[in-house]
Formats: structure tokens, C-alpha cells, sequence
């Protein structure tokens, strides 16, 4: 499984959407509006798949 990512536009620093999925799986995913909480900035973010990639080796942020 692979952590769906995303770039804070505050700061740049890539965060964790809380979604795991595998690349089958998320290349079928509807390109629809969704909100992650930022760990890092604090915000709430809205983004589509368009704005993500996934990543395998997820970094813990700190918030």
C-alpha cells in the first residue's frame, strides 16, 4: 500500500491525506473535490486527485 499525498500551499511540504491505497486503486479514483487536515500549516485543504501522488515512504509530520 502507498500513503495519497499531497502539497501543503502554504508551505510547500508534501502531507499526508490519511488515505492508503495501491496505484491500481488510485489511478481508477474519481477527480472529485476532497479536504485533508494539514499537519503542518494547520488548515484544511481541498484537493483533487490531480493535486496528488502517492508515495511509499511517508514521513511523519509534525505539526
Amino acid at each position: 500500500m502507498a500513503s495519497v499525498m499531497i502539497a501543503c500551499p502554504e508551505t510547500r511540504r508534501e502531507i499526508y491525506t490519511g488515505i492508503e491505497t495501491d496505484e491500481a486503486s488510485f489511478a481508477k479514483l474519481p477527480d472529485v473535490l476532497s479536504r485533508t487536515q494539514c499537519s503542518v500549516c494547520g488548515q484544511e485543504h481541498v484537493w483533487t486527485r490531480q493535486d496528488a501522488w502517492l508515495s511509499t515512504s511517508r514521513r511523519k509530520q509534525v505539526a
